[in-house]
C-alpha cells in the first residue's frame, strides 16, 4: 500500500478543510512548498497537491505556487489537481514535472475531455477524482451536487480508458473518523486502480484499505495532526 501525503493549497496557503467545506478551514502552514519538502525530508516520494481555489473557481488559482514545487521537488512523484479542465492546463502541468494530473469536475461535465487526455498523454498520468457526499459525487470544490451516481460516472469513465481513481469520501474528509470501508470496498471491485481518500487516522486503517484491494491512500490531517508517524509510513519503502 503506497501511502501518499496531501497538500490542498487555498489562498496561497498548505490548509485543511473538515467535510471539505471551505468555510471550515484550518491553515497548516503559510508555505506549501515547505511543508511539501518536510514531507520528502520525512520519507514520502510521492505528493498529492491540489489547488482548492482552481477546483472552486474552474481555473488554476495556484499555479505559480504549484510550478515551484515542481520545480524544487524534480525527483518526487506529484500528481496536481483543482481547476485542471483543459488539456492545455494539463499539459502545462504535466510538461513542468508533474507525474499525473487529477481531474473531477471535467470528468463529469466533460466525459469525452478524459479519453482525449488520455490519448495524448497516457492512461498512467491521468487520475479521475470522485468525490462523493452521503452517495452522490460533487464537483466544483465539492460546492455543488451533480446528480450523477457513483456507479454511473465509474461506468463512464472507464468505458473512456481510464486507469487511475481517487475516491474520497467527503463526509469523512478532515474528520479523523476513519475512512467508510465498505463504500471503499464496492468501489474497489472494478477493474480500475483506486486510491482511497478521506477521514484515514491510523495504521490500522489503511492496513484494512489494502486488505480489501485499494492500491494507495491519500492522508493529509492524521499527517499534521500527528496522528499518524511518517516514520510509520515510510521507513521501509
Amino acid at each position: 500500500m503506497k501511502v501518499i501525503p496531501a497538500v490542498d493549497i487555498l489562498d496561497g496557503k498548505a490548509v485543511s478543510l473538515y467535510q471539505g467545506d471551505f468555510d471550515r478551514r484550518e491553515v497548516e502552514k503559510d508555505d506549501p512548498l515547505a511543508i511539501a519538502k518536510n514531507f520528502c525530508e520525512q520519507g514520502a516520494d510521492e505528493l498529492h497537491i491540489v489547488d482548492l481555489d482552481g477546483a472552486r473557481e474552474g481555473y488554476p488559482g495556484n499555479k505559480g505556487l504549484i510550478m515551484n514545487i515542481l520545480e524544487d521537488l524534480p525527483e518526487v512523484k506529484i500528481q496536481v489537481g483543482g481547476g485542471i479542465r483543459s488539456i492545455s492546463t494539463a499539459r502545462e502541468y504535466l510538461q513542468a514535472g508533474a507525474d499525473a494530473v487529477i481531474i473531477g469536475t471535467a470528468a463529469i461535465k466533460n466525459p469525452y475531455l478524459i479519453g482525449e487526455m488520455i490519448q495524448e498523454f497516457g492512461g498512467d498520468r491521468v487520475i479521475v477524482s470522485l468525490d462523493a457526499e452521503e452517495g452522490e459525487l460533487a464537483i466544483s470544490g465539492w460546492e455543488e451536487k451533480c446528480g450523477v451516481g457513483i456507479k454511473t460516472q465509474l461506468a463512464r469513465i472507464i468505458e473512456h480508458g481510464v486507469e487511475r481513481l481517487i475516491y474520497t469520501d467527503i463526509d469523512k474528509d478532515g474528520t479523523l473518523e476513519g475512512p467508510d470501508i465498505q463504500e471503499i470496498k464496492s468501489v474497489g471491485r472494478y477493474e480500475i486502480e483506486v486510491t482511497a481518500s478521506g477521514g484515514i487516522s491510523s495504521l490500522e486503517e489503511i492496513e484494512r484499505l489494502a486488505e480489501h484491494g485499494i492500491d494507495r491512500a491519500i492522508v493529509g490531517t492524521a499527517l499534521y495532526k500527528e496522528k499518524i508517524e511518517p516514520e510509520d509510513l515510510w521507513d521501509d519503502e
